[in-house]
Order: structure tokens, then C-alpha cells, then sequence
């Protein structure tokens, strides 16, 4: 007989070699969309060093100089980026594992090992995970949520044992995580909630004094602070056509979409067909739905502890990506990566107070989650299978939401890649004319169609795209792209004096494009 200890070992074992089978079809994934312009065809990468990309990607310099680590390796292999992806989210469960432990602790409940072993094995395993982990350059989704998972165990570390070094190991794994993803910044206000909702009365006294404190500071300072508020206002806002308001009221429905997925597994998909959602009633319903689902796990927090915590980690894990700060993309599974701990936890919690409630043995429990997590690896499996055959990828998401102007340009670039280049146009025109129409323009719209429009000869569709872009593009990264893509087609065109003038302003737009920086010195070589 086996002891407890070696039993748990042998579980957590058979969890991860499960999880490496499930993701092994991944392994021969190839590029896919993203991954060409950010890492094969990026010409950071190609012409650049450490010096270059931490001036490059500024607060997202850490999720890069990983790629660039593979890149440097080996560039247009993807067997070792996936390698490296797999590994994280394999670090990624091992950090869950050892955080269940400590979480428990710290809420002085007690540890169930089959519950954290089956949570542990769900989240692994769930197949809404794969677009974080097997398209490439979502690592920083994963990379990010591994940071802030080891910057909350080392915190709470610090608060069982009040050890100095936990609390310097979380704040250099936070700061790591923000220099990955900045979605990461809900931390410390999670911290203070979970803090608030459970600690002492003596600290939370102390919690509310420094809030106190805080807010009449701000009331003080906020006369003198209207420059810097407007800053803050432009830089959480990716676009300005979609008011704050509009886009919180989506993402109370996309949270429910995002649940769906989670339950219903289907349909996985790269992009989320969803619209803004201005239907007073649907939005009535998902505040009150939202609204209710909070208030429960604020009155049941003494009894039900954990899944409190799981209720107050979900919610603020989306609080960048899917609440107030508008995103030209409404929903994408990724944003799910790191939330979908909390539900996991919920879902393995209530189905566990279920068996109890009906007084049926553990058994039952334990066998009916086994046949999840079984159902769950085949799912992810299979779902890897299909990142591996491109066509087959797109076609499934194309049949899924044949108008969506993200599926349209998906597969209008991989029509534009085999060389099928009238088809690429017809449907990244049409993927462009929807974006516009929807007050949603997005510059991968724009550049991509006039890319496919220089392939083909036609300069002055390529010309005329970009000038009629510029109306209604809005921050200067987007206009720097499109000019550049301008200035290289009047290269392509041999009219280096135009293209001077274009690529020196899009380098003023942005001084780290490097597209700009190669026209200029091909034209500034020509005119000798």
C-alpha cells in the first residue's frame, strides 16, 4: 500500500503527464497570425539585441525577451517556443498546487487533497486554456499569470510567517508580471479585498485608515491633478469610438459567454464573435445577475470561504481586459487564462457540496470528476490537433461566424499567404468595410489589405487605403504603422522622395518602428 503522501505524489505525476499528452499535438503547431509579425517577420527581432527590445516593448519587455531567447535559438523553428510554452503552464499548475495549500492557511480552512488535486487537473486540462498556451505568442497571457500567481503565494507567505524575503520575492515577481502584461495590475486591489473580506479586525481597521487616508489625498490633489488624469484617461483607452460605459455593459455579457465556454466547452474559437451590446433589458439582467452572484459570495464568505475568494479573484482577474478600459477586440479566450483558476475552484467546490448535500460517498465524487478531467484532456487534445492544420483552424471559425471582421481578415491573410491573393482582397475589404462601419477600425484592417494590395501591383489601392485610414485612426502607434506601410509601397513604387517623407513622419509618430527606420535607410542607400 502506497502512503498518503506517495498516493498525492502519484496523482499530482499522472495530472501532468496528462496534461504534457493533452499538449503534446501542439508541438507541431506552426506560426499563426501574430506570431509572424511579433516574432519571424519582426524586425526588432531580426536586426535588434537586449538593448533594442527593452526599448522596444517597454512595459511588455519581459513577455518579449522570452520569444527573443527562442528567436536567438533558433528563429523559425516553433518546436522550442512551444516547448517553453508548455513548460510555463506546466510551472503554472505546479504554483496553483502549492497556492491551494497556502490559501488554506491563510483562511484557516482545512485542505481537501482530492479537491486540489481535481482543481488542479481541471484548470490544467481544460481545453479553453490552448489559445494561452499553443499559439505562440500568447505566452505573455501565461508568462504574466505565472508571475502573479508566484507574487501572491510569496505575499501570503509573508502574511503566515511575516518573513522579510516573501515579501521582496512578491514584489520582484509583481513587477515582472507587469513587465510581461499590464492586465497583471489588479493584484494589489485583490490583495486588498481578500484583506478586507478576511483578515483580523485589527487589520482591517488599519485597511481602513490608509483608505481613508488615501481618499482625502486624492480629494486634496485632484484640483492640480486635471493633466494627469487626462493622460491616464488616453493611456487606458486602446480606442476612443467606444465610450467607457458601452464597454463595460459588453463585458458584464461576455463574462457570461466567457462561463459558457468554460462549462459548455464549445465553441472554442480565436475570436468571439460578439457586438457591443446596447439592449437595455440584456443589460439590466447582467447587472442584476453580476450584482446577485457578488452579494452571495459577500454573505456566504464565513462558510464558504474559498469560493469567496475564487468569486473576488475572477472578477478582478478581468478587470483590465473586461471592465472600463475600452479594447478594439471585445473578447478573446486568452483573457479567460488566468481566471478560469477561480473557476475551476467554483466548479470542483460546488460539485463537491453537491455530492455532500446528496449523502453520496466520496467515490461519487471523485469518479464523476475523473470522468470530467478525462472528457477535458480529450477535448484539449483533439483541440490541439486542430492548431495544427491552419485551413482547417480558419474554415472552423469562419463557419462559426462567417461575418466577424476578425474571421475575415484571419482567413483573408491565409488566403494572401498561399497566394490566392483576389480572394485575400474580397475578404479583407469586406473585414475592413465592417470594422468601419462598427466605429471599430483596427490598423492590422488596414495594413494587412494594403500588404496583400502591394503583392499584387496595385500601389494606389495600397495608397489610397492608408490615406483614408488616417481620419479616423486615432492613437500615434497606428498612424506610425500605416505610414510606414505607405512609405514602403512608394519604395516599391521607386518614389523614395515620397517615401522619405512618410516614414520620417511615422518615425517621429513612434521613434521604435522599425519599418520606418528600414525605408528610410534603403532610400537614404539609393540616393546614394
Amino acid at each position: 500500500m502506497l502512503s498518503p503522501q506517495m498516493n498525492t505524489k502519484l496523482f499530482l505525476f499522472l495530472i501532468f503527464l496528462l496534461t504534457f499528452v493533452a499538449y503534446f499535438p501542439s508541438l507541431f503547431v506552426p506560426f499563426y497570425l501574430d506570431d509572424l509579425d511579433s516574432i519571424v517577420n519582426n524586425p526588432t527581432f531580426n536586426n535588434g539585441n537586449v538593448g533594442v527590445i527593452l526599448q522596444a516593448y517597454g512595459l511588455r519587455a519581459v513577455g518579449y525577451l522570452s520569444l527573443y531567447g527562442n528567436y536567438l535559438i533558433s528563429p523559425d523553428n516553433t518546436l522550442g517556443y512551444h516547448i517553453v510554452n508548455i513548460s510555463i503552464h506546466l510551472l503554472n499548475g505546479l504554483v496553483i498546487y502549492k497556492l491551494c495549500y497556502v490559501i488554506c492557511d491563510f483562511l484557516k480552512v482545512p485542505v481537501n487533497k482530492s479537491v486540489v488535486l481535481i482543481v488542479l487537473a481541471v484548470w490544467l486540462l481544460h481545453p479553453l486554456n490552448t489559445q494561452a498556451v499553443t499559439y505562440i505568442v500568447q505566452r505573455l497571457a501565461s508568462l504574466a499569470t505565472l508571475f502573479t500567481l508566484f507574487s501572491l503565494l510569496c505575499y501570503l507567505y509573508w502574511r503566515t510567517s511575516y518573513k522579510p524575503i516573501w515579501i521582496v520575492l512578491s514584489t520582484i515577481s509583481f513587477a515582472l508580471a507587469i513587465f510581461t502584461k499590464q492586465n497583471v495590475v489588479f493584484l494589489p486591489l485583490f490583495i486588498f479585498l481578500v484583506e478586507i473580506t478576511f483578515s483580523s479586525s485589527k487589520i482591517k481597521q488599519k485597511l481602513f485608515v490608509f483608505s481613508l487616508l488615501l481618499f482625502f489625498s486624492f480629494a486634496l490633489l485632484y484640483p492640480f491633478m486635471t493633466e494627469f488624469l487626462q493622460k491616464i484617461d488616453l493611456a487606458t483607452r486602446e480606442i476612443k469610438t467606444i465610450t467607457r460605459l458601452d464597454y463595460f455593459n459588453t463585458q458584464l455579457f461576455v463574462h457570461w459567454l466567457y462561463l459558457k465556454k468554460f462549462l459548455l466547452i464549445e465553441p472554442l474559437t480565436l475570436t468571439i464573435d460578439v457586438d457591443l451590446i446596447k439592449d437595455e433589458v440584456a443589460i439590466f439582467w447582467s447587472y442584476l445577475l453580476h450584482t446577485l452572484i457578488l452579494l452571495s459570495a459577500w454573505l456566504l464568505r464565513k462558510r464558504y470561504k474559498l469560493i469567496t475568494f475564487s468569486v473576488l479573484f475572477f472578477y478582478t482577474a478581468h478587470l483590465v481586459e473586461s471592465s472600463l478600459i475600452p479594447i478594439t477586440d471585445l473578447a478573446f479566450e486568452h483573457r479567460t487564462y488566468m481566471a478560469n483558476i477561480a473557476l475551476s475552484f467554483i466548479f470542483v467546490a460546488l460539485l463537491k457540496q453537491l455530492i455532500m448535500k446528496l449523502k453520496l460517498p466520496d467515490k461519487v465524487f471523485v469518479g464523476i470528476s475523473c470522468v470530467v478531467i478525462i472528457f477535458l484532456a480529450i477535448t484539449t487534445f483533439y483541440r490541439n490537433q486542430l492548431w495544427q492544420q491552419p485551413k482547417a483552424f480558419f474554415e472552423h471559425d469562419f463557419q462559426q461566424a462567417p461575418n466577424n471582421p476578425r474571421n475575415l481578415e484571419v482567413i483573408g491573410q491565409y488566403y494572401a499567404k498561399n497566394g490566392e491573393l483576389d480572394n485575400a482582397v474580397d475578404l479583407l475589404s469586406k473585414s475592413l468595410n465592417i470594422n468601419f462601419k462598427k466605429g471599430r477600425l483596427t490598423v492590422s484592417s488596414v495594413t494587412n489589405l494594403m500588404k496583400v494590395y502591394t503583392e499584387q501591383g496595385n500601389y494606389q489601392g495600397a495608397v489610397i487605403t492608408g490615406q483614408k485610414s488616417m481620419f479616423y485612426l486615432r492613437s500615434s502607434a497606428n498612424k506610425s504603422k500605416v505610414l510606414s506601410a505607405m512609405a514602403f509601397v512608394y519604395t516599391k513604387m521607386q518614389m523614395c522622395d515620397f517615401a522619405i517623407g512618410l516614414a520620417s513622419t511615422a518615425k517621429k509618430l513612434n521613434s521604435n518602428n522599425q519599418e520606418a527606420k528600414q525605408v528610410l535607410a534603403f532610400c537614404n542607400e539609393k540616393n546614394g
